[in-house]
């Protein structure tokens, strides 16, 4: 059985149309976990409607606001099925959704992620809906083949090369099997906004993932989303400080040994650079901000929870400096292939004139 998993705040505007596609899924074996946080308009009402006529429905309001991650593990606790679906409240799933994510699938399968299409609300601004359409898409990355199995070994290459994209897909594209959280545990509540993506992450990086390149889903990007709110509420935190814990946990956690093993020395560097970088624009904003305590605040808070960041602070110039060189080697690579070009161009330049000469002179002797 698959247990779809609805978390509301406040989502009566889109819900009944969330809600709907639901119900009208092709595969029929699955249960509806609504948590409703403390919603203040008339999410309640709409549910208990809907739970009226469909007996799946299962309706739970929380005793206190848990947040957005405190209310996504609540419903992975209160699921009674095999396989967990998230679905938010403003996203809509097809009606061949459940069918084709379940048929792709076999005994050793933790998560299937299925494509998905962005619904623009009409006073979404161009910049994110550039932002949204410039994100890597798998099929971009691994093929469109309809079905295809992304092992952990590739994914590891992929989160190095495309790290701090959400490649994968929101919640809403994402199906895994409720076992494994026994292995792996729950969403991090230390992550704000990347929590959707550290989590898929902590899944695949064991045993890779089953991709379906169907469009299955369809995400809803709208200015009151919790995602936009984030963004732009809470741009620190969302930027800078979510993007550091998940290099952090890349680098040094042990969920993630798996992980930096298959990675290769070259990959890890980059992982570490990529650090570095972010650190370094991390200062470089609050600086900007005229040294805001509140966000320098935050910032130590990240690097308390993870002192080896200090350590990487004595490895600093051992990696600038081998950055310095890798750069300098690509460039003088580069003007020498120029170089080569050119001269080759001017040979080839001075055997068309010896040509055109030579023809010229046949010509002339005729």
């Amino acid at each position: 059985m698959i247990s779809v998993c609805i978390p509301t705040y406040n989502g009566s505007k889109y819900l009944k149309e969330c809600l709907q596609s639901v119900q009208e899924q092709t595969y029929t074996d699955f249960e509806i976990i609504v948590c409703d946080d403390c919603s203040t308009d008339n999410t309640f009402e709409i549910v208990k409607n809907f739970q009226e006529k469909d007996s799946r429905i299962k309706l739970t309001v929380n005793k206190n606001n848990l947040g957005l991650v405190g209310n996504w593990n609540h419903c992975i606790e209160l699921a009674n099925g095999e396989w967990i679906k998230f679905v938010f409240q403003d996203d809509l799933m097809y009606n061949t959704c459940l069918q084709e994510m379940i048929q792709a699938t076999n005994n050793h399968t933790q998560m299937v992620v299925c494509e998905r299409e962005f619904l623009f609300e009409n006073n979404i601004s161009a910049e994110i809906r550039r932002i949204y359409n410039d994100t890597p898409r798998m099929y971009q990355l691994v093929g469109t083949s309809e079905v295809t199995h992304i092992s952990a070994k590739h994914l590891s290459s992929l989160i190095v090369n495309n790290f701090p994209s959400n490649f994968i897909g929101e919640p809403t594209s994402i199906m895994f099997r409720k076992p494994i959280i026994k292995k792996i545990g729950l969403f991090s509540s230390k992550i704000a906004q990347l929590c959707d993506l550290e989590y898929c992450l902590r899944i695949g990086v064991l045993d890779g993932f089953i991709y379906l390149s169907n469009k299955l889903v369809n995400f809803r990007v709208h200015d009151s989303s919790t995602t936009q709110k984030n963004s732009s509420e809470k741009h620190f935190t969302s930027f800078y400080s979510d993007r550091i814990i998940i290099l952090c946990l890349l680098l040094f956690d042990p969920d993630y040994k798996v992980f930096r093993r298959k990675c290769t020395m070259l990959e890890l560097y980059k992982l570490r650079h990529n650090l570095f970088y972010t650190l370094y624009q991390a200062n470089l904003y609050i600086k900007n901000q005229n040294e805001d305590k509140s966000l320098l605040k935050e910032l130590l808070s990240v690097k308390k929870m993870y002192p080896r960041i200090k350590q990487l602070h004595f490895q600093y110039l051992l990696y600038l400096l081998i950055h310095i060189l890798v750069h300098t080697y690509k460039k003088n690579n580069l003007i020498l292939k120029d170089k080569r070009h050119r001269v080759t161009r001017k040979v080839k330049s001075k055997i068309k004139g010896l040509l055109v000469k030579l023809k010229l002179y046949n010509v002339l002797k005729n």
